[in-house]
């Protein structure tokens, strides 16, 4: 891929927490995008505890 095509990708950041039942749905559909649409889309996966301090707020 050309320097002026990888340009042209969609950058996506996505926030999980692996105990978020939640973010297990959105995991499927960003696997869903990724492998429908890997050409037009970089992903940068980020992985956080949400839940972990959710008792604390």
């Amino acid at each position: 891929m050309s320097s002026a095509e990888n340009d042209q990708r969609i950058a996506l950041s996505y926030y999980s927490d692996v105990l978020c039942v939640w973010a297990h749905i959105a995991q499927v559909r960003v696997d869903q995008v990724e492998a429908e649409f890997s050409a037009e889309v970089s992903i940068d996966y980020r992985f956080v505890r949400c839940l972990v301090i959710a008792p604390i707020k």
